[in-house]
């Protein structure tokens, strides 16, 4: 008897680290429309994690080009854009990638620039290897606004 109770206390314990942690919430997702000619088409979106442990973005894929994860510094008088490996959402908080701060980068494409109307599927992978998918929309920036202020 104390044996199979062992057993059961064993499996039960294992079985808790296999539990996964709450997927983040995406809201306010868009893409920049940008002309055909564009080498580069910003992606934005709110990230909420309800989780009680932090979350980290490490890459974000599309079949359509290369992504990566950018934030926009000041150096000097002058702000630039630059790549970040990963992107922390603490635990019960929410991150932006906005317009002037972090942001996905997508360049390289293999379809050609998507246009406007059109829906992008993105796959968001974190380092607890788990992914999510999320398909957004490319729209011009004056309906991005309604759809950034709607969502908070």
């Amino acid at each position: 008897m104390k044996f199979k109770l062992l057993v059961i206390s064993a499996l039960v314990s294992g079985l808790a680290g296999v539990v996964q942690a709450a997927p983040l919430t995406i809201s306010a997702p868009w893409i920049r429309a940008m002309p055909p000619n564009s080498r580069v088409i910003p992606i934005f979106f709110n990230l909420h994690n309800p989780s009680p442990e932090d979350r980290v973005l490490t890459a974000i894929h599309s079949d359509l080009g290369e992504v990566e994860i950018h934030e926009t510094v000041t150096v000097g008088d002058m702000k630039k854009m630059q790549p970040i490996n990963a992107l922390t959402i603490a635990a019960g908080k929410m991150a932006a990638l906005k317009p002037g701060g972090y942001h996905g980068m997508m360049s390289h494409f293999t379809l050609g620039v998507p246009a406007e109307g059109e829906f992008v599927l993105l796959t968001l992978r974190y380092a607890n290897g788990e992914s999510q998918e999320v398909n957004v929309e490319v729209v011009r920036r004056e309906k991005a606004s309604m759809l950034m202020t709607n969502s908070n």
